[in-house]
């Protein structure tokens, strides 16, 4: 990492550079990343990697199976993956330096850790800073949610639905991390972009702290990467403004000398920049979707209350205290029949349709026929069929679950509108 430059040893702070560009290289090449165009290298080996993972855990830091060796977010195999390829770069930097010294001795290679930062740093705000833009990432709440009692929700869903109910703030979030995407592609911009998103990822990693979702240990990452980029220029950042003086920013730069390598150099930083302009648009052109707030959900999407429940052709009351008795259901907009019990609990099932014959597939092995009837503006839900070796009948009546206060995303300025 470039703070390494910071060191008085030189040979030493070379050493350092260059492990610590191996070893961002190969996190980026063998970390998966969801990817919508470009295919990711990870996803070809990902099953090998984890199955030295896995192999490590148990006969080498003797963790006690099951545990989670998959690549995935916060798992312990990511863990011990992070602690592998600090390893294994350590070792081919000495090996690489050591056997190809002077052949790497004319290769700037600080600067080319900064470029890779700045770019993986770049892509992934951009990606992140999209998603919330067009409303992906911090989607609106469903029903089922809507109608969970706020003290048996945890606090990673809550955090994520009190982000989803406001379009303003998404944006506005988004945007705090796309500027700083955009500064950190191109040199003179590089240190103010940095800036930007050490401030943006110390939020976000505080956030994944705070409400416990499982980013965290991704998110730390991008934070060094912030501050790595920034590190080589702090003295000249502390005496501007703590010191007050003029300052001009070391902004080393390893471009071609001659016209033609500079147009070359050109040619492939514009290559580059359009691949992950690409990458980070292309998935919502494709389903043309800009906000996620507007898409038409699918067919019987809703909340609905119970009206009457027949169970093996048994009346049940509407008795608050049978747990077992539903008390909602709820049809999920990701393809899931949800049940809400009087007790609050909720069940899900994987929802398919029969449009045809108005019939409803749960998890493959129940069969429930539907019908449905309005009246005023009150839509009446019936179900007749079996689930988990009971016959039922229940009747619904549907909720307006948009007119709920919590998805009335209003701004007053004054307080005399509350009233």
């Amino acid at each position: 990492m470039p703070v390494l430059s910071l060191a008085k040893n030189k040979r030493l702070s070379t050493y350092l550079n260059w492990w610590a560009f191996i070893g961002l290289s190969l996190f980026i090449l063998t970390v998966p990343t969801p990817t919508d165009l470009l295919p990711h290298p990870a996803h070809y080996f990902s099953s090998f990697i984890e199955n030295i993972i896995q192999w490590v855990g148990v006969n080498v830091l003797c963790l006690s199976e099951p545990y989670s060796y998959q690549l995935s977010s916060d798992s312990t195999g990511l863990y011990i993956h992070l602690l592998l390829l600090l390893a294994l770069s350590a070792l081919l930097a000495i090996g690489l330096i050591n056997s190809l010294k002077k052949q790497l001795s004319n290769i700037p290679i600080q600067q080319f850790l900064v470029v890779l930062m700045s770019y993986y740093l770049a892509y992934q705000l951009l990606k992140y800073g999209v998603d919330k833009v067009f409303k992906h990432q911090f989607y609106l709440p469903e029903p089922n949610t809507l109608y969970t009692p706020l003290g048996q929700a945890s606090p990673d869903l809550l955090y994520w639905s009190t982000m989803g109910i406001s379009y303003k703030y998404s944006v506005f979030a988004g945007l705090l991390e796309v500027v700083p995407a955009c500064f950190l592609l191109f040199r003179k911009t590089r240190v103010l972009g940095a800036l930007i998103s050490i401030a943006v990822m110390l939020n976000v990693f505080m956030i994944n702290i705070g409400f416990n979702l499982s980013v965290k240990l991704f998110s730390a990452v991008l934070l060094v990467l912030s501050i790595g980029i920034v590190l080589p220029h702090c003295r000249a950042i502390y005496a501007f403004f703590v010191l007050q003086k003029p300052q001009q920013l070391n902004l080393k730069n390893s471009y071609p000398k001659e016209a033609k390598g500079r147009k070359i150099y050109a040619l492939a930083k514009a290559i580059v920049i359009s691949l992950i302009l690409l990458e980070v648009f292309w998935g919502y052109f494709k389903i043309n979707n800009f906000n996620d707030d507007r898409v038409e959900r699918p067919f019987l999407h809703g909340a609905y209350e119970l009206v009457a429940f027949k169970k093996n052709n048994k009346e049940e009351f509407l008795d608050w205290n049978n747990k077992n008795l539903w008390k909602r259901v709820f049809i999920h907009r990701k393809g899931y029949f949800i049940v809400q019990y009087m007790d609050d609990r909720l069940r899900d099932y994987k929802l398919t349709y029969n449009l045809d014959q108005q019939l409803l597939f749960l998890n493959e092995k129940w069969m429930l026929k539907y019908e449905i009837s309005q009246r005023d503006e009150t839509t009446f839900f019936r179900l007749n069929g079996i689930v988990e070796g009971d016959t039922l009948q229940v009747t619904t009546k549907s909720l307006n679950w948009q007119q709920l206060p919590a998805v009335q995303n209003d701004c007053f300025w004054t307080i005399d509108a509350y009233r």
